[in-house]
């Protein structure tokens, strides 16, 4: 696995590069392999237990071979708790 190439370590790079002077965290709470309906169950306890100011959700290859429906209703389940949260 190549850590430091990822999504996340690629946006807190350039954030830091950017804001030099800032502070920024950028915590990862991926499981590999985890869908969006897994990881909706886990959302507080692992996610927003952080108290986030940005969230990226990427769960997209994981999901492909679940229902559209229940996959729709995970991701709007994270959305919506986050947002509740960040108020």
């Amino acid at each position: 696995m190549k850590t430091f190439e990822s999504y996340p370590q690629l946006v807190f790079q350039g954030l830091k590069n950017k804001h030099p002077f800032a502070v920024i965290n950028c915590i990862v709470t991926a499981i590999g392999g985890e869908g969006s309906i897994a990881g909706a169950a886990r959302f507080e306890k692992d996610v927003l237990c952080h108290q986030p100011d940005v969230i990226f959700i990427d769960y997209a290859l994981s999901d492909r071979c679940r229902p559209l429906d229940e996959v729709e209703a995970a991701w709007k389940s994270m959305i919506q708790r986050f947002e509740r949260q960040a108020r």
